[in-house]
């Protein structure tokens, strides 16, 4: 029976390492004669109600009329273990794999190794594990036999999950990812099934699977993958960046924004589209915005500037102290340009305004009168103390303005403040 072929224990990791679809392809799915002899006895026990064990099956074949040496049994059992035809148990457990090559290998635990013919699945079974796997998986699968095919399924399941966890754990940066938990507690318990589940019990799964994968999984593993997730980063982004000019953009544009970024199910339909036109408008309304703060600093700055060139004391002063003078403007001109926030563009023109517009004053003040001396013979300088009209309290009776009346006390509650400032010796920057 054994037909010349001369078998070794190192052999064994290879027989069952072969599936029934790559076994003696010649043959097909054909067993050999001493594969069918060997099956056909521990069937014939199955039906007798008598225990195989693996130890009986070489004291079977080692004796005649067969005369089989050792490795040669082994190999066999392995050539029909890998065509799944057989399933080797120890201790009730399922023996597969390495653990199999292992207790094969190990003739002390031989009487306690159990074999049982295994179940036949039908053909309607494999094809229907099949057209799912395809379905599901995006890929048909690489084996035929029921065995090979059911634990190529398992894997699947198990790369899937291993794909999926990986994408979950992203969930701090896109909330939407935690849609994923359910579906990866489901395949949590389809992935580590024994091999025959898949063919038996799995297809009654089958319809609520292909909707998880469609209406969950597919969305967002593209999303993961493709051009919307630079859309939602670049969102994101843009939010951060420009939160601090949101507040001066008109518009619901961010509030948008930030709903679709929070929404459970922006990986689905056209979310990222809509996020696209919004980001689109905002930026426009922020851009724009920030351009006309800087022209309003540029005009204030601009009209301080020919303000103080056109002074009598700024012609009385050196070309040097000019300069000096007209670089501070340039320099302020060049920060405008730069500066991106509303809120410290703002800010800074009223520094300007208030705190350094004063200083050039009180400087031309200094350079032109010079220092005169106290009685203990320090060097005493005169300046002039120089004050924003804005900062004098103005006080009047009314809230607004309604009439020339009105006006005309204001002005002459205003021009009270003024005088009583100037009679201190102050001088008003207006």
């Amino acid at each position: 029976m054994l037909r010349g072929i001369t078998y070794a224990e190192k052999d064994i990791t290879r027989f069952l390492q072969e599936s029934g679809d790559t076994l003696f392809v010649n043959d097909g799915m054909m067993l050999s004669e001493p594969e069918q002899e060997m099956l056909s006895l521990i069937q014939s026990n199955k039906n007798g109600g008598v225990r195989t064990t693996l130890k009986g099956i070489v004291e079977r074949f080692e004796r005649k009329p067969y005369g089989w040496y050792l490795a040669a049994i082994l190999c066999v059992l392995s050539k029909i273990c890998a065509r799944g035809k057989v399933e080797v148990r120890l201790d009730g457990n399922l023996l597969e794999d390495a653990e199999l090559e292992k207790a094969l290998l190990n003739t002390h635990a031989h009487p306690n190794i159990v074999l049982e013919p295994q179940v036949d699945f039908t053909a309607s079974q494999i094809r229907q594990l099949k057209e799912f796997f395809k379905d599901f998986f995006d890929a048909p699968p690489n084996a035929s036999e029921a065995k090979a095919l059911g634990h190529e399924t398992a894997k699947a399941f198990e790369s899937l999950l291993l794909n999926l966890t990986s994408i979950a754990a992203k969930y701090e940066q896109y909330p939407f990812l935690k849609t994923l938990d359910t579906p990866i507690e489901q395949i949590k318990e389809l992935y580590s099934k024994p091999y025959s589940f898949y063919l038996t019990d799995l297809l009654s799964q089958e319809d609520p699977l292909l909707d998880m994968k469609e209406s969950i999984l597919d969305p967002i593993r593209n999303f993961m993958s493709g051009s919307s997730k630079a859309l939602y980063d670049e969102a994101h982004k843009f939010l951060q960046s420009q939160e601090p000019n949101l507040a001066y953009a008109d518009g619901d544009e961010a509030l948008e924004i930030e709903g679709i970024l929070a929404d459970p199910s922006c990986f689905k339909g056209n979310r990222m589209q809509q996020l696209k036109t919004l980001i689109g408008a905002l930026e426009s309304k922020v851009n724009e915005q920030l351009s006309k703060e800087k022209a309003e600093a540029r005009e204030s700055i601009n009209s301080l500037r020919n303000r103080i060139q056109g002074m009598e004391e700024f012609s009385q002063l050196s070309p040097e102290q000019q300069d000096e003078l007209t670089q501070r403007f340039d320099g302020f001109a060049q920060q405008l340009k730069q500066q991106t926030l509303i809120a410290v563009l703002r800010d800074r023109k009223r520094q300007f305004e208030e705190n350094i517009y004063p200083q050039l004053l009180r400087q031309i003040d200094t350079w032109l009168k010079p220092e005169s001396k106290e009685a203990d013979g320090k060097k005493k300088a005169s300046k002039a103390e120089y004050i924003s009209s804005r900062s004098i309290p103005v006080t009047y009776e009314k809230a607004w303005l309604a009439d020339e009346q009105d006006v005309d006390g204001y002005l002459a509650a205003l021009k009270e403040a003024i005088m009583r400032e100037i009679k201190k010796g102050k001088r008003i920057q207006i």
